[in-house]
């Protein structure tokens, strides 16, 4: 944002002086001070504002606090009860075995050394536990270590002889080489031998430290399947820890006994550690008592560790609870009542990571131990540091000089430059596929000509699904332009780059231009692209703005940023191949970010759809470049050329790989090729690989054919996909190949994907969210304890998952039950009694949907899909489970966005898992303008919809201002059902409507001149109250008048785009249909919004085609879906004098989030109009309605300057 001075900084951080001065520095500007009130400036802010508008009423103490009481009821989850299980835990704790006075005895010691703990333990032979310590790490390792050794030295000096030691933790190697480790383990297998230990039927660990958590599922003492925390802390220990210390509370001392006192522990969601914070802040200023925030946290932790671990996977009957977080029965609390299943804290569960390292140090040290001696507690060390500025990474590199060494210990360089990677054994010899794909991927033409000697030139027709041949004319040799008037083009190093640089430079240099790459992805450019992105997008897209900040520091001509919506099909029965929205929209996000006009180089922008031909796309970029059509054409050739010679070379490298496998294991990283195979965005992972013996395959060394998975995902409609998905199916053929998958937070079409991946896979895979607060060691911990779980693994070949694709319904004897979304679903429900079916709209999501739906889903996918499988779970349990009697009904799309996948992801992820594989779930497609069952249902179905849109709209425009309130409630619920009887009877709705307007003008209404807001967005969200918090009725509560973005814009647009499509096919026939379904649809409309034109004057629906223009004045129609429609209504509302629009949206939704990033352009070039945008994924929403509150004040602000305006 573009700040304007003098600047004030409120709030109880403006009391850190530090703040202020980094503030300074930061945004290079001193007019920032801090006022003298500056603690309590928003109270005294809240006290003027009621003064002006003259609302101030005598306080009502007692009133308040039954409110209070009601909301806290309300909201409450279940009381935590754990009676039964202290005396169990009691039992099962054992006291550490004495040692007798003149005995010495062999013994193992384990250290398990965290960022926030550190944990020692001593076991002899039989594995009984000799001595343990449990001590923070406070940020001091070596420190700490020698404390934890001191502490077990006291109990064991003179009676044990050390004969081998184990060290687990993140700084296992570190520690390793300070204490002389014989062995050094990963903590997932640690934790996983410690539990074998005390039970070896145990199926399932729980395990949830300071800072990580982990999940492992055993099978006869083997590992099958482990996870851990991706990036964020909330729901470990140290998290709980520091939340108990803001409310006063000793976390060992009275935590437990408080969170059992409540009657009504508070709903503190899930999500992340400033999420969960901030909703503890809010439930506290909004007067719960103590004890019900203390029960909250407890659930909170089990939530987050269930949703955000855990997710879907299977959970045993023998669980243990294992980690310092284990000591805390109210958490044990809260998992026994989500799961309905006993679990079991085991002895001295805060070290049995220690203890287990200890018991591998048993098995697997031969001869002397390497152990330096319990001598180390006395040692002195001292700690070096110093920035490396060999490469823009500039790691903090720390040395540790240790008294009697030589060379320090090092750590801290991502390279091993300095550290030599400290203790790890390093296994030499293996290839790095990666480099050599690089080297062909960015080598210059000339690099190639040999290899184009060897083979027939052919016309490349790009496809990310298959490569596909056609015949080529000879290329001409060099560039076309004198190379002193050769102009620069600067290209991304990210995204589409990773796969088709050699179509683009090949392409770019035959015409003349000199490309040039930008730098390669380092922590400077990672940084950059982080500070100025304004949506939040998944870790790629962040650092393409690095990026293209980069190459503006280079005095290029061009830089080129196009739009790929889409690829050529590999097989006629996929039905698209589309780029991710978030890919497809990289140059508006660009736009909405960096300021042109400040740089002399010009942006290349291009539409690129290859849906027909690679021809077209090149042709596209040769006419900006203002360039000949035979230059196109020629340069378009020898372009093909190059990319098809870099496909063949891929894949001709992949067969010799494989062919030369034998034996050895090979690790297929599954990826995008930019997450994939950029060093710099994944953590180096394959040189991690390689250290560890491992070799890593490039996914597109794969014969990656369609053909093998276009039978059973033929709306697999994102190109990346339908390649990872035929990876599957190679992998599977191949019984040495396991995959690693990467991926990214946020990534929308993964949180699909990777489902249907696993689903496929008949052998354990490794998948690894990789984000700007991804670490090394964490990278590391999971690929180690990959290699231990795969170890001795018998595949099981698994059945090819089938699609389930029942898009109509001929049983009648079902009863299709229809997500509510809306009062429109009850029209639905109508038009199917038209057609003889039995039919019933699920009731309104509540907690009890999004808990159910969070049991069988990720969190990662939309909220819309959690919300409504949690819906059919409910409905599923109501029925008593008789699945003969059910079907389910959820709408469906062919891309770009999500919600295309629901369908198969709710019957082949959910209710085939569940076993309810019987019960169908039907659809009508957005691509046929959901005309599926026919012309009657169609015309019934949108009369309804049409009706209820316009009676909804009617009802809020009036309600806001009714003198008698519930009036126009009561009306407007007397009138839907009217509606819905005559759709169900097959009869028209002119006559009630005009019934129906003119007694919603009998309301008796005040004369108000009241601000007027949009709400746009995702269209469930918008519609749906449960979702988005009933923000309509808060709105209005706060005295704005709403409109809300209708749901026939979704149908009129769909329309609009088949009719585009069709248009683009030549398909006459279909053309001519949807020209006349459309026409038919508005004269239905016009017909039935007619009565109600006074009611809704300046409020009437706006064509599609009005909708588009506008939105394409800052995003292309290209680009599919609801983010041109939330961006051309958001333009409509500002041109028909709204005060304010708001965007709600899933989180992550893509399209949202690319209009949220627009909207901050709009903001700026639209008088700072108010737009606030909402995401929304079940969580609490911290300081929710402070943000609505905020926003209406901006919206009154506004809305009186314009008045003040419009009278000059």
């Amino acid at each position: 944002k573009d700040l304007k001075g003098p600047i004030s900084f409120q709030g109880g951080v403006a009391a850190n002086e530090a703040m202020l001065v980094a503030f300074k520095r930061v945004l290079k500007r001193e007019d920032i001070t801090v006022p003298e009130y500056f603690y309590s400036i928003g109270a005294l802010g809240a006290a003027l504002v009621l003064l002006e508008k003259r609302q101030v009423k005598p306080f009502d103490e007692a009133n308040l606090k039954k409110e209070v009481s009601l909301i806290q009821e309300k909201e409450a989850l279940p009381r935590l009860s754990l009676d039964y299980k202290k005396e169990e835990a009691t039992s099962l704790e054992k006291d550490c075995q004495l040692l007798k006075d003149g005995q010495l005895i062999d013994a193992y010691l384990g250290i398990d050394i965290g960022s926030v703990s550190t944990n020692v333990a001593v076991i002899d032979k039989k594995r009984h536990l000799l001595a343990k310590s449990y001590l923070s790490t406070a940020g001091k390792p070596i420190k700490v270590v020698q404390d934890g050794l001191r502490e077990v030295k006291s109990k064991v000096e003179g009676k044990v002889r050390i004969k081998g030691v184990g060290v687990t933790g993140s700084g296992r190697y570190m520690i390793g080489a300070f204490v002389g480790a014989d062995v050094i383990k990963n903590e997932i297998t640690a934790q996983a031998r410690g539990a074998l230990d005390v039970d070896s039927k145990v199926d399932t660990v729980f395990e949830i430290g300071g800072q990580d958590s982990k999940f492992i599922s055993l099978e006869k003492g083997t590992i099958i399947d482990f996870t851990m925390n991706k990036a964020c802390a909330a729901g470990t220990g140290s998290f709980l820890e520091e939340q108990a210390e803001e409310l006063g509370i000793n976390i060992k001392k009275e935590f437990e006994q408080i969170a059992f006192s409540s009657d009504y522990p508070a709903d503190l969601g899930d999500r992340c550690t400033v999420f969960m914070e901030s909703a503890l802040f809010e439930h506290l200023q909004r007067g719960f008592p103590i004890p019900h925030l203390v029960g909250g946290l407890a659930y909170s932790v089990a939530y987050n560790y269930l949703n955000k671990v855990v997710e879907n996977r299977k959970i045993g009957n023998n669980i243990f609870f294992q980690g310092g977080t284990a000591c805390n029965q109210s958490v044990l609390a809260a998992f026994e009542e989500i799961l309905g299943k006993r679990i079991t804290v085991p002895p001295h569960n805060e070290v049995l990571g220690a203890i287990g390292v200890a018991i591998v140090a048993a098995e697997e040290t031969k001869g002397e131990s390497k152990f330096k001696g319990f001598a180390l507690t006395e040692a002195d060390y001292r700690i070096e540091s110093f920035v490396c500025q060999d490469c823009p990474n500039h790691c903090k590199i720390n040395q540790v000089w240790i008294e009697g060494e030589e060379k320090p210990l090092t750590y801290g360089d991502r390279c091993d430059k300095y550290s030599g990677k400290e203790g790890r054994k390093k296994i030499k010899g293996v290839p790095n596929l990666f480099k050599e794909r690089d080297k062909l991927l960015f080598a210059r033409e000339n690099r190639l000509r040999s290899l184009s000697r060897a083979i027939k030139p052919r016309l490349f027709r790009l496809s990310l699904a298959m490569t596909s041949r056609s015949s080529f004319s000879q290329r001409r040799e060099g560039p076309t332009r004198n190379d002193n008037k050769r102009k620069k083009i600067g290209i991304p190093r990210s995204l589409h780059t990773y796969e088709l640089f050699p179509l683009w430079e090949s392409f770019f240099t035959e015409l003349g231009y000199e490309v040039i790459l930008s730098d390669r992805t380092n922590d400077d450019i990672i940084h950059q692209g982080i500070e100025i992105v304004v949506a939040d997008t998944c870790f790629p897209i962040k650092v393409t703005h690095g990026h293209v900040l980069n190459l503006l520091e280079k005095n290029l001509d061009y830089i080129f940023i196009p739009s790929i919506i889409d690829f050529e099909k590999g097989d006629s029965q996929l039905k698209r191949t589309y780029n991710c929205p978030w890919s497809q929209s990289i140059p508006y996000f660009i736009n909405a970010t960096i300021k042109r006009e400040n740089y002399s180089a010009k942006f290349l922008q291009p539409k690129i759809s290859f849906r027909k031909s690679t021809d077209e796309g090149l042709r596209k970029i040769g006419i900006l470049l203002n360039e000949t059509p035979s230059e196109i054409r020629k340069a378009s050739q020898v372009a093909q050329k190059r990319q098809y010679q870099f496909s063949e070379e891929l894949k001709k490298k992949g067969q010799e790989v494989l062919s030369n496998l034998g034996k050895k294991k090979g690790f297929v990283i599954i990826s995008r090729p930019y997450n994939g195979c950029d060093p710099g965005l994944n953590l180096d992972i394959v040189e991690k690989m390689r250290e560890l013996g491992m070799l890593a395959i490039p996914m597109d060394f794969l014969n990656l054919d369609p053909s093998l998975i276009s039978q059973d995902y033929p709306n697999m409609y994102w190109a990346h996909g339908q390649k990872i998905l035929a990876a599957a199916r190679v992998i599977k053929e191949t019984d040495n190949l396991y995959p690693i998958y990467i991926t990214n937070f946020g990534c929308g079409p993964d949180s699909f994907i990777s489902k249907y991946f696993a689903e496929e896979m008949d052998r354990p895979f490794l998948e690894l969210q990789i984000d700007e607060h991804s670490a090394e060691a964490g990278i590391i911990t999971r690929l180690e304890a990959f290699l231990d779980s795969i170890q001795n693994r018998k595949i099981t070949r698994k059945k090819i998952s089938k699609e389930f694709s029942l898009p109509l319904l001929e049983d009648n004897q079902r009863t299709i039950y229809i997500p509510y979304m809306d009062d429109h679903s009850y029209a639905l429900k109508a038009a199917l009694e038209a057609l003889g079916k039995k039919a019933e709209v699920m009731p309104v999501s509540d907690l009890e949907s999004l808990r159910e739906g969070q049991k069988y889903t990720t969190g990662r996918e939309c909220y819309p899909c959690i919300l409504t499988t949690g819906d059919m779970i409910k409905v599923i349990n109501k029925n008593g489970h008789r699945t003969n009697k059910i079907a389910f009904f959820m709408g469906t799309a062919q891309g770009p966005c999500r919600f295309g996948q629901y369908q198969k992801f709710q019957q082949l992820q959910v209710l085939k898992r569940l076993g309810y594989s019987d019960i169908p779930v039907i659809s009508l497609d957005s691509e046929n303008s959901y005309a599926g069952y026919g012309t009657k249902f169609t015309k019934l179905a949108w009369e309804g919809i049409a009706a209820i849109d316009i009676l909804r709209k009617a009802q809020r425009l009036i309600r806001v201002d009714e003198i008698d309130k519930g009036e126009t409630n009561r009306i407007y619920l007397k009138y839907r059902e009217e509606i819905c009887k005559l759709i169900s009877q097959g009869k028209g709705l002119k006559s009630l409507m005009q019934e129906a307007a003119q007694a919603l003008r009998k309301v008796r209404r005040k004369e108000s001149d009241k601000p007027a807001v949009t709400v746009v967005g995702e269209i469930y969200v918008r519609h749906n109250p449960y979702s988005n918090i009933f923000i309509i009725d808060e709105l209005e509560r706060l005295g704005v008048k709403v409109e809300l973005a209708s749901m026939r814009e979704w149908f009129m647009y769909t329309n609009q785009m088949h009719k585009e499509l069709t248009w683009k096919e030549k398909d006459l026939v279909k053309l001519t249909t949807n020209r006349i379904r459309n026409l038919f649809q508005e004269i239905i409309e016009k017909r039935l919004e007619k009565p109600f034109k006074d009611i809704i004057k300046g409020f009437e629906e706006p064509h599609i085609g009005e909708v588009l223009q506008l939105g394409e004045k800052y995003l292309d129609r290209s680009l599919r879906g609801e983010a041109i429609l939330t961006v051309g209504k958001t333009l409509h509302s500002i041109e028909r004098g709204r005060d304010g629009v708001v965007n709600i949206m899933p989180f992550t939704c893509m399209p949202g989030n690319i209009a949220w990033a627009l909207s901050t352009q709009i903001e700026k070039e639209y008088a700072n109009f108010p737009i606030l945008n909402l995401s929304y994924d079940g969580s609490h929403q911290a300081n929710y309605l402070n943000k609505i509150r905020t926003f209406v004040f901006q919206v009154e602000t506004y809305h009186k300057r314009k008045a003040v305006e419009s009278r000059r």
